[in-house]
């Protein structure tokens, strides 16, 4: 960080110019630090000393603040994709990352970003105070349809998808919340390796992932199938999402007050499931001694979040690949005394009764399904949640076919919504929502239950 005096001279060279090349600002953490740091990313047409200015009051002209933090640029290109076989292509501009540190606790912060073409508006942020009661909403799935001619659409002819609009304006109903941050558990884009698609998907955050009072929102960010490349296999590198969020890994963990978030990458390592099983297994196992030790958190309330999701309308053991994530992953989850899990992937929004896996039996191999039982206190059972309702074209749940509502499921709707999560001590509140405010489940964890009724289909299907 460089003090006031360098940046007024830094920053006196830049005041009068009306134009700025700066853009795509979004916030995420690099580092398990959410107290005293963020970090500030951004796109540029080009390479030059772009940064970062910032203070602790709203200031009219860049040159008046505090504090400068230079941003580090980087191209996305990859060269190979994970079957290795080389990539050719380079996307256009730079990626700046800037972490500003040795914040307060918190503390509201303005800001800007810019260089010697201009300065972009002004933002601020707040930093997460080390008592408070910590408020997210979380989601995923915004993704537009397969073709330009919107073929995924047509499968749907009852419910078209209103893309990007449903995306938007869950996006600006999730700000309105005012929380102090956002998950998004994958599948931003149709095409992770299509920069327009990304650049399309950053301007709206930019845009609607702000409160009324021009606060931005950090997001926390998981990669979906869909980041790695284009359909069917294509261009597969992780690259596309990694080269754009500044996190503290591919998969990663960050603590607030009383919560302990555990991030994990859950894709295939590519969009289809064609084939898929052998690279989900080794994505699985890869994660696993990470996680045992990440779970041995002594936080209130442990969430993990990842992509691909299994105890959501589709039965494990019926030959899709998330059943390598299930069954590698469980007992790390059971053993530690996880209390939610959020997943992503289908395009609905389901919440399962508390579930207790016992073991697992073989189906189709190397498919396998889960033996389990359904406990009547949420504080013996895992929560799983599939939120991946962010405006991509729902997918049904019907009394007949893969996607219905299983034995398991207390909660479930296939429409675009968003839910929000507060913790407040010892209880944890998830309530899902539309746009218009209409509430779709509303749970409050610990809780008991006699019995574990399912929702009626006239009740799901919107």
């Amino acid at each position: 960080m460089l003090r006031k005096g360098l940046v007024l001279l830094v920053v006196a060279l830049l005041v009068g110019i009306t134009g700025f090349a700066a853009s795509q600002v979004h916030l995420t953490w690099s580092t398990n630090d959410v107290y005293t740091t963020i970090t500030v990313n951004w796109w540029s047409p080009v390479k030059e000393a772009e940064g970062v200015v910032y203070g602790l009051t709203s200031q009219d002209n860049p040159a008046k603040y505090d504090s400068y933090q230079e941003g580090t640029p980087h191209q996305i290109a990859p060269k190979v994709d994970v079957f290795g076989n080389p990539i050719d292509k380079v996307w256009d501009g730079y990626y700046y990352q800037a972490q500003l540190t040795n914040l307060k606790p918190g503390t509201v912060y303005y800001f800007r970003v810019g260089g010697n073409s201009g300065f972009t508006r002004e933002w601020k942020f707040r930093t997460i105070a080390r008592d408070e009661n910590v408020k997210f909403v979380f989601g995923g799935d915004s993704r537009r349809p397969y073709t330009p001619n919107f073929v995924e659409v047509k499968k749907h002819p009852e419910k078209p998808m209103n893309w990007p609009f449903a995306r938007d304006y869950i996006t600006q109903a999730a700000a309105a919340e005012d929380p102090d941050f956002i998950i998004f558990d994958g599948d931003f884009v149709g095409t992770g390796s299509d920069q327009s698609q990304w650049q399309n998907w950053m301007d709206a955050w930019q845009e609607y992932a702000v409160t009324n009072d021009g606060r931005m929102i950090p997001i926390v960010p998981l990669p979906g199938n869909h980041e790695f490349g284009a359909y069917p296999n294509k261009e597969a590198a992780y690259d596309w999402f990694g080269g754009q969020f500044a996190l503290p890994g591919p998969y990663y963990s960050l603590d607030f007050p009383n919560l302990h978030i555990t991030a994990l990458d859950a894709t295939f390592t590519q969009i289809t499931s064609r084939n898929a099983f052998p690279l989900a297994k080794k994505e699985a196992e890869s994660q696993l001694p990470w996680l045992k030790q990440d779970l041995q958190s002594n936080a209130q309330w442990k969430i993990v979040v990842f992509h691909v999701n299994y105890f959501g309308c589709f039965q494990s053991g019926t030959g899709y690949p998330s059943d390598p994530y299930m069954q590698t992953w469980t007992d790390a989850f059971q053993d530690n005394h996880v209390d939610v899990v959020i997943m992503g992937h289908t395009h609905n929004y389901t919440r399962s009764w508390p579930v207790v896996v016992t073991g697992f039996k073989e189906t189709q191999p190397p498919s396998v399904a889960a033996i389990y039982k359904l406990v009547k206190s949420s504080e013996e059972g895992i929560t799983y949640i599939v939120q991946g309702a962010w405006g991509a074209a729902p997918d049904f749940l019907k009394p007949t076919g893969g996607c219905t509502v299983q034995d398991y499921i207390a909660a479930a709707v296939a429409h675009p919504c968003y839910s929000v999560a507060e913790v407040n001590g010892d209880k944890l509140k998830i309530t899902t929502k539309d746009t218009s405010g209409t509430v779709f489940d509303d749970v409050t964890l610990p809780y008991t239950t006699d019995s574990f009724p399912t929702p009626d289909y006239d009740q799901v299907i919107h």
